[in-house]
């Protein structure tokens, strides 16, 4: 239902939500989303050009509805085309969730970059190595005095010793680097994971189609497969198939 003009759009709608018919009561709520309405159109006013005229309304009260209101050829008062803020329709908000300027919190921090940051290099595993797999790998190829962080995604951060420069590391060790990675770059301020790495259940895969192939095309639609679980591949938990996918952040599961 819609109702205009409305002076108190609150108090039209507690006085609805009271109402009784028979034994079933009106229940009112206000929009959050109207129809948009375009800039030419103008709405009635509850308000004629006789009525603004009556000198028996003090001067201030006519004033204030003048300013508001415009005349037609038929000497009807409207509303202002100007005065009607354009809305949006909760098809259009969902569809364009980022319209307008950002609406979230505005506030100045101190930046805080630690040395060993800076002469740090973020690397981009290779699809068949995992982090644990990694630090295994470090540790069998003395690679100690590399310290390993994991970013997300697939992405570590490596950090040397103060003592030691990572450019040398990788110039002298680059064959065992290209089999464990696929970049190593220098690190920036604005290097963030853009996907991350999460475990699955997925339930009602028949047995006969258990095997890696069939478990990356069930999740392909929203992920990419990258391990399945030990117990999975060695049946020994039939309930479920248990797996490891990759997923952009802003993606839904």
């Amino acid at each position: 239902m819609r109702f205009f003009p409305v002076p108190n759009e609150a108090s039209l709608e507690k006085k609805l939500d009271g109402i009784f018919i028979g034994s079933f009561k009106l229940h009112v709520n206000l929009p959050r989303y109207g129809r948009a309405e375009k800039e030419h159109k103008y709405v009635k006013s509850s308000y004629t050009s006789k009525e603004y005229n009556n000198t028996s309304r003090p001067r201030d009260k006519r004033e204030q509805i003048v300013r508001g209101l415009r005349r037609d050829n038929s000497n009807r008062a409207l509303y202002r085309g100007d005065h009607l803020k354009p809305t949006l329709s909760y098809a259009e908000v969902v569809r364009n969730p980022a319209q307008g300027s950002w609406k979230g919190p505005v506030f100045e921090t101190t930046s805080n970059t630690p040395p060993w940051l800076i002469t740090s290099a973020v690397g981009r595993m290779s699809p068949d190595v995992s982090f644990e797999n990694l630090k295994g790998e470090f540790v069998k190829g003395g690679m100690s005095r590399v310290k390993l962080r994991f970013v997300g995604d697939n992405l570590v951060l490596l950090t040397p010793n103060n003592s030691e420069r990572l450019e040398e590391i990788i110039y002298l060790n680059k064959d065992w680097f290209d089999s464990l990675f696929v970049s190593v770059e220098p690190w920036f301020e604005s290097y963030v994971a853009s996907h991350k790495i999460v475990w699955v259940r997925c339930y009602g895969i028949p047995l006969s189609l258990w095997n890696k192939d069939c478990f990356s095309k069930v999740v392909s639609e929203v992920a990419s497969l990258v391990e399945v679980d030990e117990s999975t591949l060695l049946w020994e938990n039939l309930e479920y198939a248990r797996l490891q996918v990759r997923l952009l952040k802003s993606g839904k599961a």
